[in-house]
């Protein structure tokens, strides 16, 4: 999931290739659970200012939330690019190589471009000395790099942990985004929604504008007072972003669609179509098309539907095969598989519902899995088999209610299990795939070969 910078170099001993090697052995927090202590800032500010402070000379929108961060960031690169803009955005983690998390026109940053960042941060870094920066500290440094480089009109920056100490945030962004907000990685940034929101609105800055997609009332009450603390001017949805004419889609061929209006105090939006199934993601668009009319950044209207029509998200509840249907989704925590549910189960699929899971060990794998088990009529239980964080089968099982573990079944190998499955439906089967990114990342390219005539996810 990592590439392999020989295919490029072609020499061991290379520079670029020891500093790649050098990155690959930091502290990587996708594999192991942080501590609240380190997190911290010090470490990229000071890298990024023997690099010349490349992250003061973008303009920024700076993107954080629990749930739904992802897409409103695809959304806003998506809308800018159809405007004509040049656009840098960085997220995480990835799906199948690294590359994925910093693009440039939705082109993702070439190998060798990759190594040279690198290269480039970790002299900065080892000039520095002291302790090491971490695996995404290196990441974020490269993405500001990269970004300067390109002379891109705009960055938008996805956090990756929390916000308040997440290494994006030494940005100084033109606007925000926080999107909604639930329980998920508990130990480092909170047990209640209200410490969590306190920390996702840690981005929040001196009177740059922002948005949220916060509506239970503890956390939203948190992130207005940390608004109204930096006079950062705040639009909510359901207050100044009104979402209105919901429709669901009848489409057979991309199912779960939604169709809505959009007014704000600055615009009316009609016929907005996301292409990006579930009406969560009416929210998380909505938010997007907010921020932006916030910030009187006025893309063209076709720019703004064409930008929604069209955005690109991959593995969000993605068809990758109509009949038996297949869906390869990335949710990892229990909001997130709600959503999931309410979006394919608007209409009982008439065949045999199967579920192919595999979570990490600081997800709420009961949560998910009570939730899960009301909906399908089989259970199968594997993990991710990259990484350190992957929960063993045996102890998925234990978390899936009693009443259903006789329809549970344990595989340690994925593609097994989904050989096994995919022998054995029928064309009005659905088999749905979720509890994990690095599960969807792993099974991409196999689905994709599986399936090559159908849908690409």
């Amino acid at each position: 999931m990592f590439g392999d910078p020989k295919e490029v170099l072609g020499n061991d001993h290379d520079c670029k290739a020891s500093a790649w090697n050098w990155w690959q052995g930091l502290v990587n927090f996708e594999r192991r659970q942080p501590s609240f202590e380190e997190l911290k800032l010090q470490r990229i500010s000071d890298i990024l200012g023997l690099l010349e402070n490349p992250h003061l000379k973008l303009k920024c929108l700076h993107v954080a939330g629990t749930k739904g961060k992802g897409s409103v960031c695809a959304f806003l690169d998506s809308i800018l690019r159809h405007g004509n803009q040049g656009v840098g955005l960085f997220t995480s983690p990835h799906l199948e190589t690294i590359n994925e998390r910093f693009t440039v026109n939705g082109i993702p940053i070439s190998t060798d471009d990759l190594l040279s960042r690198i290269w480039e941060v970790s002299k900065a870094a080892k000039t520095i000395g002291g302790e090491p920066p971490t695996f995404f500290e290196v990441a974020t440094a490269a993405a500001f790099l990269h970004f300067r480089n390109s002379k891109i009109d705009w960055g938008i920056l996805e956090t990756g942990l929390g916000g308040r100490l997440d290494s994006t945030n030494v940005c100084v962004p033109i606007g925000c985004a926080i999107t909604s907000i639930s329980l998920d990685h508990t130990k480092q940034l909170g047990d209640t929604v209200e410490k969590i929101a306190g920390e996702k609105a840690g981005i929040l800055k001196k009177g740059i504008p922002a948005v949220s997609g916060v509506r239970e009332h503890g956390p939203r009450e948190v992130i207005r007072r940390h608004a109204r603390e930096v006079e950062a001017p705040l639009w909510e949805l359901d207050n100044e972003i009104r979402i209105i004419n919901q429709k669901l889609i009848e489409d057979t061929k991309n199912p779960g669609l939604w169709k809505f209006d959009l007014i704000t105090p600055k615009s009316f939006h009609r016929d907005l179509i996301p292409n990006l199934p579930g009406k969560h993601q009416i929210d998380n668009a909505a938010l997007a098309i907010g921020l932006l009319d916030q910030l009187n950044i006025s893309p063209e209207e076709l720019a703004i539907k064409s930008g929604v029509r069209l955005v690109q998200w991959p593995c969000r509840i993605q068809t990758i095969n109509e009949k038996p249907w297949v869906i390869l989704d990335t949710a990892h925590n229990v909001a997130s598989i709600k959503a999931l549910t309410e979006s394919i189960f608007f209409s009982r699929p008439h065949g045999t519902t199967h579920l192919v899971f595999a979570a990490s060990q600081d997800k709420d794998t009961q949560g998910m899995l009570a939730h899960l088990a009301d909906f399908f009529d089989k259970i199968y239980l594997t993990r991710y088999l990259g990484g350190l964080r992957a929960t063993p089968p045996e102890n998925l099982y234990e978390s899936v209610p009693k009443k259903h573990q006789a329809i549970a079944k344990i595989y340690e190998n994925p593609i097994k299990c989904l050989e096994s499955i995919l022998e054995n439906t029928s064309p009005l089967d659905l088999v749905c795939i979720t509890g994990s990114v690095f599960l969807a990342g792993e099974l991409k390219p196999w689905l994709n070969k599986r399936f090559s005539t159908g849908v690409n996810c």
